[in-house]
């Protein structure tokens, strides 16, 4: 059986790569450009959802886990909610050009899944976040998601609907959260928090989302105004929401990205959402039909938000294929600039690999840190990548994030919420 190839079109900042032996790390900005409104929210949590009555009264309806992340160093918060019948994702961060805080979000149904989006900002420490649409008679409908009452170890949610441009406002859902931990664990096999059988989303179009799923390395080479360099890549896939969505991440040199695939039943195409660590490039917002006949997938910038592309292809293991032999390809094609039309700028071979244990990289640290995790990558802390903070042993997954950290920790505002609620903690 021939593998087979998916193709995604999408927009990714690429980094400027000189003429030497190995890549320049792309511009990592930090404060203010990278704002951290939403670390509060950093770690895990039980979540009661409390819905409203018929008679006005709210009634506890659903407990549930949450699970949320800091990612791509610091840039974005990754959310993961999770009860026997609701599940959801989130994937939030701050876009300079909007000067707001932008949220992508995903609570599928049964063989329903898509991606939905508000803004909003932080006043006198409560964040409302909008959405809005217009019916057929041309009224303005919102949403307004809320989050208030924020102490180190509690706050509240609550949803409004309003179909009259805000003139009156529905309330549905309260969510209240309670700490349980500082930091949430991240999964150590291809599914992470709120996939339970894969049940709730099913079909071909799902099914090959799901092959992607794994870990995966391999040699790459990254291209730039013609000069090519070889490096080492690594692409980890995650099944979430019980099977309607796949969470990715690519890793090679300094460049982190974060993607969210899912396919929308609703109008007959995948849904995709990227965001990548290169200084203040703001996430992109993807969408392509599954195609009748053959295995190549399309995904182009969805126009309502995005201008421009760079084309992904990706070409997948047969499902029939040995674990043990998979391999995936990955390239991306963008715009050149010097006029010749389109070049690849990133082309990996990768194979698949067994997930690293965190609990034998955390034993070759033993207790020498007070984190067993990496405050950017939520990876096993490093032997190799400690220093020293508030008169604690901090740790990273690698000797680069601890060197950047160390140089001065006022501009890693992220990394120090981190590590100071482990300290206070103590």
């Amino acid at each position: 059986m021939k593998p087979i190839v998916v193709t995604l079109l999408l927009v990714l900042a690429s980094s400027t790569l000189p003429g030497q032996s190995h890549p320049t790390p792309p511009r990592i900005v930090r404060a203010p450009e990278w704002r951290h409104d939403f670390d509060f929210w950093i770690g895990a949590w039980d979540v009661q959802l409390r819905t409203l009555q018929k008679d006005n009264s709210w009634k506890d309806s659903v407990q549930a886990k949450a699970e949320i992340y800091s990612v791509l160093g610091g840039k974005a918060i990754l959310e993961l909610w999770d009860s026997p019948k609701i599940k959801g994702f989130s994937l939030r961060y701050y876009d300079v050009k909007q000067n707001k805080w932008v949220l992508y979000l995903n609570w599928p149904g049964g063989n329903q899944s898509s991606i939905g989006t508000l803004t909003g900002n932080f006043r006198h420490g409560r964040g409302e976040f909008f959405a809005s649409s217009k019916s057929s008679d041309g009224q303005t409908s919102i949403s307004r998601y809320t989050f208030s009452d924020i102490k180190p170890d509690s706050l509240r949610w609550d949803d409004a609907y309003s179909k009259d441009s805000g003139r009156t406002w529905t309330h549905n859902w309260i969510m209240e959260f309670t700490r349980t931990a500082p930091l949430a664990s991240w999964p150590k096999k291809n599914s992470a928090h709120t996939f339970e059988s894969g049940g709730r989303c099913q079909g071909a179009e799902f099914d090959k989302i799901n092959s992607i799923a794994g870990r995966w390395r391999g040699e790459a080479t990254v291209t730039n105004d013609g000069r090519s360099v070889a490096t080492i890549a690594t692409l980890t896939a995650y099944r979430v929401l019980d099977g309607c969505s796949l969470v990715w991440f690519l890793e090679y040199d300094h460049h982190q990205e974060l993607g969210l695939l899912t396919y929308n039943r609703g109008i007959g195409q995948y849904d995709e959402v990227t965001l990548d660590n290169v200084g203040t490039a703001p996430a992109r917002s993807l969408r392509g039909p599954d195609p009748t006949r053959g295995a190549t997938i399309t995904l182009a910038p969805n126009p309502a938000q995005t201008s421009d592309g760079v084309q992904h292809e990706w070409t997948l293991p047969s499902p029939s294929s040995d674990a043990s032999s998979d391999t995936l390809q990955f390239r991306r094609l963008e715009v050149s600039t010097l006029g010749q039309g389109w070049t690849v700028s990133f082309a990996g071979q990768f194979e698949r690999v067994p997930y690293e244990s965190t609990d034998e990289e955390t034993e070759k640290v033993g207790t020498r840190a007070i984190n067993s995790v990496c405050p950017r990558s939520g990876k096993a802390v490093a032997a190799d990548s400690l220093t020293v903070y508030r008169g604690h042993t901090v740790g990273f997954c690698n000797p680069h994030c601890r060197d950047d950290f160390a140089a001065d920790p006022k501009l890693c505002p992220g990394d120090r919420a981190f590590f100071d609620r482990l300290i206070d903690a103590k």
